[in-house]
């Protein structure tokens, strides 16, 4: 017997905003200030990594020098 595994489903969030937006922008209201929705953000843009830092419970993940990089949380 062939047992076959449930692959997990991860929920989409799409944009909410009224009118045209950066993807910084829309990025950043998806998070919000306390990261309620305990999102995950993966990004190479420098400047948006460095505003999540500000924000609590924001886990970031990125690549450095090729290598996957997982910043912890925030406090």
């Amino acid at each position: 017997m062939i047992r076959k595994k449930k692959t997990k489903v991860f929920k989409r969030d799409s944009c909410v905003h009224a009118g045209s937006a950066t993807a910084r922008d829309c990025i950043l209201k998806m998070i919000g200030k306390k990261n309620g929705k305990k999102l995950f953000l993966a990004t190479q843009d420098k400047e948006l990594r460095k505003i999540a830092r500000t924000i609590p419970a924001v886990p970031l993940i990125y690549f450095k020098h090729n290598i996957l990089t997982l910043d912890p949380p925030t406090e």
